[in-house]
């Protein structure tokens, strides 16, 4: 008779391998996000935005905690906008799934409270004229200048109010303790701007022409303007961290730093960056600190303006492939991606090359990127950066 066959070492070896041991960063599997974050129909000319991609991995991490949403058609008081979102949460998925599935609905009830009915000729024509490349007139700059800034304003309200009443709620009603950052960006199709609301250390990043202009600034726990506010609070900053816990000095949810205190040492309210769009601007990329960990903005800025116009790679590849890149550096975190590539109807390629030069993405040389954008120079945006609000 047969003897029963003893597994060999080999196999045990492999079974506990199966079971117990992660694999390194680089070889863990990407996992595109499976659900649709809209689930609206796209129209073929949809959002001023040619495409968008999201992917996303857990990486070393033993829990998947990211959350990403985009809404591209979104029409407020007669405005287009479009929207777009990263979360990252920490302590737990609940915070950063229930911002995910509330802070667009807060932030377009806020948008209808706000706006003006209807849009203005001149807000119409500036439109117009950005996506054609063209500076607005400056007769069409004093007609809807009041206009504007009115509506500026009203906006960056919204998105501020949007941010705190997402965080109050989920602090009233939900019983959990975990806590989430997010970047969200908002682009107001009708007059051609974008605004970037953060609160965390995830981060936006646009690329113009080549130069990668941060839209966000990171909330670290020991950035120097924040460990100065929680010292006022209270707190203090231990590590590089709230009460030598926490990383993050923004963000949604994290009861224990807001509730029961005089006050809170970890703030929602989002720092706004606004920037005025035309046709030098190629995509826009909203990654949380997976990314931004093992990759600086011109890296990543580089890495997707060559896939997306020398490779002619659609975006939803580039977002996967940068995934991969970050986990290939060893990013220790989850990393969640969303490149938005931009696009204007009559985009002025001649505005990328030469007089009489054949137009190839792949001959044109990156333009230098300082570390710090030159807001002084008139050329390196159509309209002044405008400060974020603290």
């Amino acid at each position: 008779m047969d003897q029963p066959r003893v597994p060999s070492l080999k196999v045990h070896l492999a079974e506990f391998a199966s079971k117990f041991l992660k694999p390194e960063p680089n070889q863990q599997h990407l996992q595109v996000h499976e659900e649709k974050a809209y689930e609206g129909e796209l129209s073929p000319n949809h959002g001023g935005a040619a495409e968008v991609g999201h992917a996303s991995a857990q990486g070393v991490r033993p829990t998947m905690e990211d959350q990403i949403d985009y809404r591209p058609e979104m029409t407020i008081k007669g405005r287009q906008f479009s929207y777009y979102a990263v979360f990252d949460g920490h302590g737990g998925k609940a915070a950063a799934e229930y911002a995910r599935s509330q802070l667009c609905d807060n932030l377009t009830n806020e948008l209808s409270a706000r706006l003006p009915d209807g849009v203005s000729k001149g807000v119409k024509m500036e439109g117009v004229a950005r996506e054609q490349g063209q500076p607005p007139s400056e007769p069409l700059k004093s007609s809807q200048a009041a206009d504007a800034q009115d509506c500026d304003a009203h906006i960056r309200e919204a998105l501020v109010q949007a941010f705190l009443k997402t965080d109050e709620a989920f602090l009233r009603f939900q019983n959990d303790r975990s806590g989430t950052t997010a970047v969200c960006a908002l682009l107001d199709r009708t007059s051609q701007y974008i605004y970037v609301a953060n609160a965390g250390d995830s981060r936006a990043v646009l690329c113009r022409k080549g130069q990668a202009i941060p839209m966000s600034r990171d909330h670290k726990a020991d950035r120097p303007d924040e460990v100065e506010r929680i010292e006022r609070a209270g707190g203090f900053v231990f590590h590089k961290r709230v009460l030598g816990q926490l990383a993050v000095s923004r963000g949604l949810g994290d009861v224990e730093y807001k509730a029961h205190r005089p006050k809170p040492l970890v703030i929602a309210h989002p720092e706004i960056i606004c920037e005025a769009l035309g046709s030098d601007d190629e995509f826009l990329v909203l990654a949380c600190d997976g990314l931004w960990d093992v990759l600086s903005n011109e890296q990543v800025s580089n890495f997707v303006r060559k896939a997306l116009f020398a490779d002619n790679l659609p975006a939803q590849k580039v977002s996967e492939m940068l995934v991969r890149e970050a986990l290939n550096n060893n990013t220790r975190d989850n990393v969640s991606t969303l490149i938005v590539r931009l696009k204007f109807p009559k985009q002025a390629k001649t505005l990328l090359m030469s007089p009489g030069q054949t137009f190839s993405p792949i001959d044109v040389p990156p333009t230098p990127i300082p570390s710090v954008p030159n807001e002084a120079d008139p050329a390196s945006s159509s309209k002044p950066r405008s400060p974020p609000i603290n």
